[in-house]
């Protein structure tokens, strides 16, 4: 902004936001949408002209660069260009003539509709928005406008908790172990070499910190004998339990066999993209296969470390995947699957080696051990500790079981942590085998729709997919995504535009609501208040006005006549158009226009002497999930003896919503003076006639004849003079 015209105005309102932030305060934007204009301009790529740089309350810094919508189609950016006179040129449509009128007149932001058609480009006129993603993503691409990239916004979890209540972490640690000097024995793998690889930094990060590493070349390398590497491991070391084990590919099988053969406990193993059988993705290796005949007591073997580890390289170049999976079932171990700095971690540091060879003094509660229950002698005196620090029976029995200087870890898990998985268990709540029966998930998951908030967008629905894609990847289940649909709801302010809380005393408390006016108003006033996935503010003059409607509901039943020809075939194509809109809209979660649909149709009924009983129940049906308990207490009241929550949804009758009128623009030199009813098989030369007629036309005309006469079928006269 130096040097620019405007740089002390825009410093000036960077300024104001900055203290608003400090102040604790964040900007609503329907509410408090602000920005200013930086007096810059950006080349448009498209050739459509420059395009203005703003300054805006809503924009976030961190977003990155990349692709964003349109301004008319995003409902910040059109708020804020309508605040500012922004011109905003709308793209798409909808199908519906009238909407897309109003869209084009930029009388609402239409946006996210996947069944709306593109004026915009040219290359994808006509095609539907929901279609075309991936096309234009290509024709970016292709005219050097862009690349496609992916965008990880990375969120810290704090899983532990200094309380009681939460689910304890099954986990026993010792500050002995952690800080014990340790033999460390590092094991090459085919035609390795000491000097090779990870080894010698290694080796001299373990010896910095005071242990002793044993890391020599094994005989014949490159035509190795399992055997005879296992005999020279153990001619020169002693090993006990407190020695560590790290192998890197072929190691991990000389491990394998040096347990086997020793039958001795070990502090832990650490498998470099080890293997248990000799198969690879990119090549054979004989002398591999043949180094020994690859029968292994795995199962004793897996005994026989205090903990087990695998790093495994995600890419699966040289070890197969299902080689690897089917090693950390055999070893319960904890498998790490990482990028690591070369192939098969080749690279001469390997950070994550040295990371993972290190013993941190935990160790994961054995299963017999399993679950872990909070104990009863707890003292909620404030320390700054865990309550569970103090507890006796929390501790008994874990010397015995762990070793000497073992505790149980005392802080428990974020409530986020059960609540990010519950749902599984609930599946087959009663199984002391599984989590889940194989059967029950199949039946029920994924989850088919799932609705959460803001504060839930970045807790449970990410913990929950993270707690979904470890099932998976552990081979639990056979789907990487706990819901197929997800949608997110606005926050409900209070009356004053400010989230509820007692400092505000703006609290609305809904059973003081239902008490007052009925939960069917309750309900439906949340449906009515605006867009699901917006923020908006609590009005009681709001709720007001949904009770007087369910009154006007009401009411209708003295209108009702069973006669069956008192069946108005206008009013009958409105029952069925407003049918066809409440079914769509609720399909979208779009509630709010679906109330105002059926507002639109009680209006209407009102303004009859008698309603058909037919068309009334239509319409009843439709209405009842929004308001369930007044449309159940009418249909008993017109004789039907089963709930009205188990008749089937309405079928509108499309032959029904033929519009017998149609709305024509009408311009004069371009701009609109005038809109006609002309019926819908109106010609050309009458809707010409019908508009050059209209009153607002002949001002402009003033008595003479106009140049041209455009028509535009269904949609417009355009008159020039």
């Amino acid at each position: 902004m130096q040097g620019l015209e405007q740089e002390q105005s825009v410093l000036d309102f960077v300024e104001k936001v900055k203290q608003k932030k400090m102040e604790g305060n964040k900007f609503e934007v329907e509410q408090e949408i602000d920005g200013v204009y930086t007096g810059a301009h950006m080349e448009n790529p498209y050739g459509t002209g420059d395009l203005p740089i703003w300054v805006a309350t809503f924009a976030v810094a961190e977003y990155g660069s990349g692709v964003v919508g349109c301004s008319a189609h995003d409902e910040r950016d059109f708020l804020f260009a309508k605040k500012f006179g922004i011109p905003l040129r709308p793209v798409m449509f909808p199908q519906d003539e009238k909407e897309a009128l109003k869209v084009r007149n930029l009388e609402y932001c239409y946006h996210h509709d996947p069944e709306a058609i593109l004026s915009d480009p040219e290359e994808f006129r006509g095609r539907k928005w929901g279609e075309v993603r991936e096309d234009m993503l290509d024709f970016l691409v292709q005219k050097g406008m862009g690349v496609r990239a992916v965008q990880y916004k990375l969120r810290d979890w704090s899983v532990s908790r200094q309380r009681f209540w939460g689910a304890p972490i099954p986990m026993v640690f010792s500050e002995e172990r952690k800080n014990k000097k340790r033999k460390y024995i590092l094991i090459h793998g085919f035609t390795g070499r000491k000097e090779n690889n990870f080894f010698p930094r290694l080796k001299s990060q373990l010896e910095d910190l005071g242990h002793a590493v044993w890391c020599e070349t094994l005989p014949n390398p490159d035509q190795p004998n399992i055997e005879a590497q296992v005999d020279c491991i153990l001619e020169h070391n002693d090993i006990d339990e407190h020695t560590v084990l790290v192998g890197h590919s072929l190691g991990g099988a000389v491990i394998i066999r040096l347990l086997e053969k020793t039958q001795q406990q070990v502090a832990k193993v650490l498998f470099v993209d080890s293997f248990t059988q000799p198969r690879f993705v990119d090549k054979t290796r004989p002398d591999v296969e043949h180094s020994c005949n690859w029968n292994f007591d795995l199962q004793t073997v897996a005994k026989l470390a205090d903990e087990f580890v695998m790093l495994v390289d995600n890419s699966s170049s040289i070890i197969p995947r299902a080689e690897s999976e089917k090693m950390q079932k055999i070893f319960d171990a904890r498998m790490v699957m990482v990028k690591p700095a070369e192939e098969h971690f080749c690279a001469t540091e390997e950070p994550l080696v040295s990371e993972h060879a290190l013993v941190d003094g935990f160790i994961v509660c054995h299963k017999d051990d399993l679950p872990v229950r909070l104990p009863d002698d707890v003292d909620f005196k404030p320390t700054g500790q865990s309550p569970l620090t103090y507890s006796e029976n929390f501790q008994k029995g874990v010397e015995e079981k762990y070793g000497s200087g073992f505790r149980r870890e005392v802080d428990t898990l974020d409530t986020f942590m059960c609540s990010s998985w519950y749902y599984y268990r609930y599946l087959d709540p009663h199984n002391d085998e599984q989590f889940a029966s194989p059967e029950s998930l199949k039946q029920w998951m994924p989850v088919d729709f799932y609705l959460g908030g803001a504060e839930h967008v970045n807790g449970h629905l990410l913990y929950s997919r993270f707690f979904t894609k470890v099932l998976y990847d552990a081979g639990y289940i056979d789907f990487d995504e706990p819901f197929k649909v997800h949608r997110h709801q606005g926050l409900i302010l209070g009356e004053d535009s400010r989230k509820m809380s007692k400092r505000w005393d703006n609290v609305i408390n809904p059973t003081d609501v239902i008490n007052e006016y009925g939960a069917d108003t309750c309900r439906m006033y949340e449906m009515f208040m605006g867009p699901l996935e917006d923020t908006k503010p609590w009005s009681t003059g709001g709720v007001k006005g949904i009770s007087r409607f369910l009154d006007r509901v009401w009411q209708l039943q003295e209108k009702i006549d069973s006669a069956p020809e008192i069946v108005n075939s206008e009013m009958d194509a409105l029952v069925h158009k407003t049918i066809k809109k409440v079914t769509e809209d609720t399909k979208t979660l779009q509630f709010n226009t679906a109330i105002a649909k059926m507002m639109e149709l009680t209006n209407a009924f009102g303004k009859e002497e008698r309603i058909a009983q037919s068309q009334f129940e239509l319409f009843l049906k439709i209405l009842a999930p929004y308001a369930p308990f007044i449309t159940e207490e009418i249909w008993r009241a017109l004789g039907h003896a089963t709930p009205i929550g188990s008749e089937p949804w309405p079928a509108y009758d499309p032959t029904k919503l033929v519009e017998n009128t149609m709305t024509l623009v009408v311009q004069v030199n371009g701009k609109v003076r005038a809109n006609i009813e002309v019926a819908s098989d109106t010609t050309e030369e009458d809707a010409k006639q019908q508009a050059l007629a209209h009153p607002s036309v002949q001002k402009w005309l003033e008595g003479r004849e106009p140049k041209k006469v455009i028509y535009i079928k269904g949609k417009l006269v355009s008159v020039v003079i």
